[in-house]
């Protein structure tokens, strides 16, 4: 879902300064709201579930005035509770519109567990705390390059477990769950719903500029959109083992856009937010009327960044009529930071739902799992879950193994989900016609480990609900993870594979 930018103006009192990496004291006056900025991120922490080690934030904040000297980054409970930890984070880069902060955090065992928020204040050269406008927030931005090593071989070839993967599997076609609520431009299920796309060599995007009265599209902004392009574009190529770019074209510059009125003027606010998107895109594919549209997978038009306001549309099942023809996947993104390009991207050609809390959301499903967050770019993590890769087609159905429920275990061997090797990546299980458990071998969060991650795919939650379960957190050599019944212990490792046990708990 489209995230729209964060806006705060209340002021913070005093704030006590705290070292790196040091817990606040309880009575500390930063554990008082209001904040500028609260990202609400689940942290599901404690001495049994810590999954983030050694990690790296990165924020971009924006203020009204001068940039930050200083910013600083709190972790507290969801719900309004006491700050826990606090960093000094460092300056890594600035523009005319906002400034870059990261840090290293580590999430100690023994804190207390459940859902956390990230906090972030801001203050002036003088130490007076500053208003923020917008932020975005992101763990370990740079996870392409960013890989642990694998975990270290347990056994050699001759004294692994032998793995009974070809006696037991059934056709990969009995693990493709259904989605019954495929709709609203969402789907987590197969068949893969009509419009979405899956595998190929490029997706090619045609991005068109818009200039508003008090927002315009500058070659900054062009250079900006490019790279943010060409970063999706190495993010799609790690994810598909090397087989699928993007190409994006921005149209020349006599052909950008100019609206008359200012950027919040221009768009609808008294229908549904549906109505409002399909208009907001409706118009602006009229005023591109005199540009060929034809021959692309998506059009995406933008405005320069702003502190000010933020809209997005992406509607990407619906098909607008244009003197090119007939075209869909059609997305918007006014103001805000545009640094999402590679979450927009997934939700207009792919279909993907989205995977994390927003601020006033009560989960209603508790009892059947902790909700994923921050294991795929959907979560405000990185990369893609396997099971979203298998959707893509980035995992191949040759790389899953189907195991019927009722097998009565055994141990199997699957590959690490980021390795260019044809093998076995995703071991799935099909409890239901709409639910699935999922094995991978994959990264931790802090990308500090690899090993073996278990979840739940419940397709019968409805959508934007979570729909993704398990108790987040990666397992080790010997380690257990338990959902409904089924007992999953990472029996052995060798080189790029692991050997999973399997049994009824």
């Amino acid at each position: 879902m489209w995230s729209k930018g964060v806006q705060k103006s209340a002021q913070l009192p005093n704030v006590t300064q705290v070292p790196d990496s040091q817990p606040l004291k309880p009575e500390s006056t930063a554990v008082n709201t209001p904040h500028f900025s609260v990202i609400n991120f689940s942290l599901f922490t404690g001495s049994s579930v810590n999954p983030l080690g050694v990690t790296r934030g990165e924020i971009n904040v924006r203020s009204s005035g001068e940039s930050p000297a200083k910013v600083i980054i709190e972790i507290a409970g969801l719900n309004g509770g006491a700050s826990i930890y606090s960093w000094n984070a460092t300056e890594v880069s600035s523009d005319n519109l906002s400034s870059k902060w990261a840090w290293q955090f580590t999430i100690p065992a023994d804190s207390p567990t459940g859902n956390l928020r990230i906090v972030v204040d801001a203050f002036t050269t003088l130490g007076t705390p500053m208003n923020l406008i917008s932020d975005s927030f992101r763990i370990n931005p740079d996870w392409i390059d960013a890989h642990p090593p694998l975990i270290p071989s347990s056994c050699s070839d001759s004294s692994c477990p032998q793995s009974n993967i070809s006696t037991i599997s059934t056709s990969v076609s009995n693990c493709k769950i259904i989605d019954p609520a495929s709709q609203g431009g969402v789907a987590e299920g197969f068949p893969r719903p009509n419009g979405a796309l899956e595998k190929q060599a490029n997706y090619k995007v045609l991005v068109i500029p818009i200039s508003f009265s008090d927002l315009p599209f500058t070659q900054e902004e062009s250079a900006f959109v490019e790279s943010r392009f060409a970063y999706t574009s190495r993010e799609f190529q790690y994810l598909s083992e090397g087989f699928s770019k993007i190409t994006a074209t921005i149209v020349d510059k006599s052909h950008w856009i100019s609206v008359a009125s200012a950027a919040e003027e221009f768009f609808p606010k008294t229908n549904t937010t549906d109505q409002n998107e399909r208009i907001a895109n409706t118009k602006l594919l009229a005023l591109a009327d005199r540009i060929s549209l034809s021959g692309y997978d998506a059009i995406w038009f933008t405005s320069a960044r702003s502190d000010k306001f933020s809209f997005g549309s992406e509607m990407p099942y619906v098909v607008y009529p244009t003197s090119s023809g007939n075209v869909n996947h059609v997305f918007t993104v006014i103001g805000g930071d545009g640094l999402s390009v590679d979450h927009g991207l997934g939700h207009l050609i792919f279909y993907f739902d989205d995977e994390y809390q927003f601020s006033d959301w009560v989960d209603p499903f508790t009892s059947r799992g902790q909700p994923l967050v921050g294991w795929d770019i959907y979560g405000r993590g990185y990369g893609l879950l396997g099971w979203n890769r298998w959707l893509v087609g980035w995992v191949n159905d040759s790389q899953v193994q189907c195991i019927p429920i009722n097998s009565n275990g055994g141990i199997y061997r699957i590959n690490y989900i980021n390795s260019t090797e044809a093998e076995t990546k995703l071991l799935v299980f099909p409890t239901g016609p709409s639910t699935a458990i999922v094995a991978e071998y994959r990264d931790n969060l802090g990308l500090t480990e690899t090993g073996l991650f278990v979840y739940k795919v419940d397709l019968t939650i409805p959508q934007w609900q979570m729909r993704f379960r398990g108790d987040n957190r990666i397992l080790g050599l010997g380690e257990s993870s338990i959902i409904d019944k089924l007992k999953f212990t990472l029996e052995a490792t060798s080189n790029n594979y692991i050997y999973v046990k399997v049994e009824s708990a």
